[in-house]
């Protein structure tokens, strides 16, 4: 990236972040001026030193000039940042994951045990975050948070702890400060997906269906044909898991995978051939009893991933990071799939209603 390219990401950065008071903030004479009352004055130098903390001093100082070439010296935050308050008498969101297919909010989470809520943010962070890169750039955006370079050019990134405390506010501070520690480096979230209710049409709702199975197709690839030399991957689907998984059935092994394979490959044909509904939930009846195991088994790897990571912290892929990942991606897509269908049957059916996880 050129001089003149960084200064203008530094102050595009700046000014999707903060504003001049005059914009929003109230005045009051008799109280001295500006009331900061959404925090601030900010000065543009400590700002775009702090996001910016690799570029050379003599190109920070132009893009401060460039920042306060009007006059302006304080800043606050710009109104784009200021979220609502939420108000503590609504109930949360409800938080899914295999051991809760129907939901937790945060609130029932705080009453759990530390594991538990370790095992739910791990897993809702593995499910809803990857890591950043240059196809998140911060040029052009209001994203707030560390601007970094890499690739070739600079982009948003969030530590793991700003992502769950974000998203678990004041009620899991332990969970998040073990969960942040296997997480490594920065973060964004994943894109989120269209609202079921905007598949209107069954050509959208089959369109939808076929992308679940394309994602469901490649995680079980990767179990029945792991990538040499992936040692977080392994033929018979894991290490072993504790004694109450081994007998609810939650081991995965390639030969399970790769008929479940060749059952959606053909459950796809039928979707492209506009098959009738009904034949495609009875082919997808015939594979959810596998897809079910995904649940048990994010589980599973959780608890590995969870006991492997801790003595080494700040590590951001231990060695059971691999089956963690595909055990929840496998969740997550049957549980896409599962929907698609129900929707294709003009009714609506959770996974967790055919298996108990």
């Amino acid at each position: 990236m050129s001089r003149e390219l960084r200064i203008d990401a530094m102050v595009t950065w700046f000014f999707a972040n903060f504003e001049d008071p005059v914009e929003s903030t109230p005045y009051e004479t008799a109280e001295g001026g500006y009331q900061y009352i959404w925090g601030g004055p900010y000065e543009a130098a400590d700002e775009i030193t702090e996001a910016f903390p690799d570029v050379a001093q003599n190109e920070v100082e132009e893009a401060v000039g460039l920042i306060e070439a009007g006059g302006t010296t304080d800043w606050t935050i710009a109104q784009a940042r200021i979220v609502e308050e939420i108000d503590d008498d609504l109930p949360s969101p409800e938080i899914v994951t295999p051991r809760f297919p129907d939901g937790i909010s945060l609130e029932g989470l705080s009453e759990q045990p530390l594991f538990i809520q370790t095992e739910t943010l791990a897993i809702w962070f593995v499910g809803h975050c990857e890591p950043a890169t240059t196809a998140s750039p911060v040029y052009g955006t209001a994203t707030y948070g560390t601007a970094v370079y890499g690739g070739g050019g600079y982009f948003a990134g969030h530590p793991a702890t700003n992502i769950l405390e974000q998203n678990f506010p004041n009620k899991v501070g332990k969970a998040i400060e073990v969960v942040a520690s296997m997480f490594a480096d920065f973060w964004i979230l994943k894109p989120v997906k269209p609202a079921i209710t905007e598949y209107s049409t069954e050509e959208a709702k089959r369109t939808a269906l076929d992308a679940a199975l394309t994602d469901l197709s490649v995680v079980l690839e990767k179990i029945a044909f792991p990538p040499p030399g992936c040692p977080g991957i392994r033929h018979n689907g894991g290490p072993p898991l504790d004694e109450a998984s081994q007998s609810e059935g939650a081991s995965i092994t390639s030969e399970d995978s790769t008929i479940a394979l060749r059952a959606v490959q053909d459950m796809r044909l039928a979707v492209k051939s506009d098959a009738d509904p009904s034949v495609i939930d009875a082919m997808w009846g015939g594979i959810v009893p596998l897809v079910a195991k995904f649940g048990k088994w994010a589980l599973g790897q959780a608890k590995l991933f969870i006991e492997e990571t801790r003595p080494e912290a700040a590590k951001a892929f231990g060695q059971a990071l691999p089956d963690l990942l595909i055990a929840v991606t496998g969740y997550c897509s049957g549980m896409d799939v599962s929907t698609l269908v129900s929707l294709l049957l003009m009714k609506r059916r959770g996974l967790s209603d055919d298996s108990d996880f």
